[in-house]
């Protein structure tokens, strides 16, 4: 729209965290090997998105980057939580606000 780099403001709110926890794969079979590379794509995607954002437009103030402390419950099929997952989900953003 016309405005200088220097003149933009960001605020970023990521779904995924900060650090992808640890875990022991050595057991895992071909459907959790799957689940766990999912995992790890979908946070380099994220934080890439917002690397190449900062590299794009050098001038722009990323004012603040808001991330969960802890996993968001999910599930494979778009709006099929349980209750309890819906439940910890706003659990952990009342604990992070």
């Amino acid at each position: 729209m016309g405005f200088a780099h220097e003149d933009i403001v960001v605020d970023v709110i990521m779904t995924s965290g900060a650090n992808i926890k640890e875990e022991d794969v050595s057991g895992y079979k071909s459907i959790q090997v799957m689940m766990r590379y999912l995992e790890i794509s979908s946070y380099y995607s994220s934080m890439d998105g917002l690397l190449r954002a900062k590299f794009a437009y050098p001038g722009a103030n990323f004012r603040y980057l808001v991330m969960p402390t802890g996993d968001i419950p999910s599930s494979v099929r778009p709006l099929a939580m349980s209750s309890d997952d819906i439940d910890k989900a706003f659990a952990l953003g009342v604990k992070d606000a």
